[in-house]
């Protein structure tokens, strides 16, 4: 993954999404629309802690396609689980952890979920921005 938006670091344009607002921008979309992540040909595939912070939300990838609505019931799931960070310890998410990407558990990538649109070519994505 890259930084997508374009350059910087959040607060220059962009805010980190939490938990709960990320649910609450997919609402805009129709659930049957695929989702990905900007720039690229993932799409969300399930979640873990994130490196960074175990007390942080990863959201992982992969080249199989889901669609709003998939993505949309994976997070109601999310607060309903227990996290186990990469080197142990339990973690509850709520809605206002902050979301990450990241390839897996292991995966320490600094880029963080800023933003959530319709493309022309009718892909739903996730705009993501670099965070050191």
């Amino acid at each position: 993954m890259y930084d997508i938006i374009g350059g910087g670091k959040i607060g220059d344009n962009y805010e980190q999404l939490t938990l709960g607002e990320l649910q609450e921008k997919l609402l805009e979309f129709n659930s049957f629309r695929d989702i990905r992540f900007v720039g690229s040909e993932y799409s969300p595939s399930g979640a873990s802690c994130y490196r960074g912070s175990y007390d942080e939300l990863a959201i992982n990838y992969s080249t199989y396609e889901i669609n709003v609505g998939q993505f949309s019931s994976m997070l109601k799931d999310i607060l309903s689980k227990t996290y186990t960070g990469y080197k142990g310890g339990k973690y509850e998410m709520w809605s206002t952890t902050p979301v990450w990407v990241a390839r897996d558990y292991s995966d320490y990538s600094q880029m963080a979920i800023v933003s959530v649109f319709l493309s022309e070519d009718g892909y739903v994505y996730l705009g993501t921005r670099f965070k050191d």
